[in-house]
């Protein structure tokens, strides 16, 4: 028994040995996988970085490349508005000054889409210098409701402005604070069904800051959000925008939007210590619960404006 036993013996005591030979083995194999899947991920990482810097660049060439040729459209724009004989002509004859007002629409259009790229770019690459200045929100808030005067007179929209100690003015950027502001018209009216009604609310509330804070909020009764979209909503979410579709149709219901003006308009926001969110009792194309979005941004006080 004793010859046998000891086979069995060593046996038993080689054992450990190989079970932690084959352990080790195991997890060399393994770490080899993960550095090989490390590496991978190291280059992919950087090609995202490198095809973002390209659309970074793309973006800021372009804007900047458009706007020689778009200024000498303006500039021509203008002297044929100047000019006596065209502007006898276009009161005489209608069709003319259909031609021309369509013109003139059309480079205003281009104008804002130039802003609305250059914006991007910075935004998209975390330059987010402001140029803080004194800003009248009364006449931001008009130039963004002219924009949309039409779409929802043609749309039969109901708008209505509540305002309690609203500030004559605040420290911001006014361009951007502008993208903002016709942003979320936007979009309100693309939610809202045909004879629908928008609410816009402003109103400065004290303590949190000196000054307090303004919170403005753009209500609309239109489809509402879904409970798991209020977040998701602030991110790349909608589909591209048809570049195809003239003003009014873009601003029909439903119309697709290009998916990135909710990111933007965050991003300004608290760019200037704000906050932006959203609210909805859900997301009901039937009923029409609505939704609420809102921006809270600081007020400071002035001794003179």
């Amino acid at each position: 028994m004793s010859v046998l036993a000891a086979p069995l013996n060593q046996q038993a005591a080689g054992s450990p040995a190989r079970v932690a030979h084959l352990e080790g083995a195991f997890l060399a194999e393994r770490v080899t996988v993960l550095e090989e899947r490390l590496r991978e991920l190291e280059d992919e990482n950087v090609a995202l970085r490198q095809e973002r810097a390209m659309v970074e660049a793309v973006l800021t060439q372009s804007a900047a490349e458009l706007r020689t040729p778009m200024s000498l459209i303006l500039g021509y724009q203008r002297l044929m508005e100047a000019n006596p004989r065209l502007r006898a002509l276009f009161e005489w004859d209608g069709e003319a000054r259909q031609l021309a007002e369509g013109m003139g629409n059309a480079v205003e259009r281009m104008h804002s889409v130039m802003d609305e790229l250059s914006i991007l770019s910075r935004v998209l690459a975390g330059r987010m210098e402001l140029t803080i200045g004194r800003v009248k929100l009364a006449e931001v808030l008009a130039r963004a409701l002219s924009t949309f005067t039409e779409p929802m007179r043609q749309r039969r929209i109901a708008l209505r402005f509540e305002r309690v100690n609203f500030p004559n003015a605040i420290d911001a950027d006014e361009a951007l604070l502008d993208m903002v502001f016709r942003h979320l018209l936007s979009n309100a009216i693309r939610y809202t069904p045909d004879d629908g009604s928008i609410l816009l609310a402003a109103r400065v509330i004290p303590g949190a800051t000196p000054g307090g804070v303004l919170r403005f909020s753009i209500t609309d009764s239109g489809v509402g959000i879904a409970q798991e979209n209020l977040e998701r909503i602030f991110g790349v979410y909608a589909g591209p925008a048809d570049s195809s579709l003239p003003p009014a149709e873009k601003s029909g219901f439903l119309s697709p939007g290009i998916g990135l003006g909710l990111v933007v308009c965050k991003r300004i926001v608290e760019a200037h210590n704000g906050r932006l969110w959203a609210e909805s009792p859900g997301h009901d194309p039937d009923r029409c619960p609505g939704s609420t979005f809102i921006v809270v941004l600081p007020v400071k006080e002035r001794q003179a404006e």
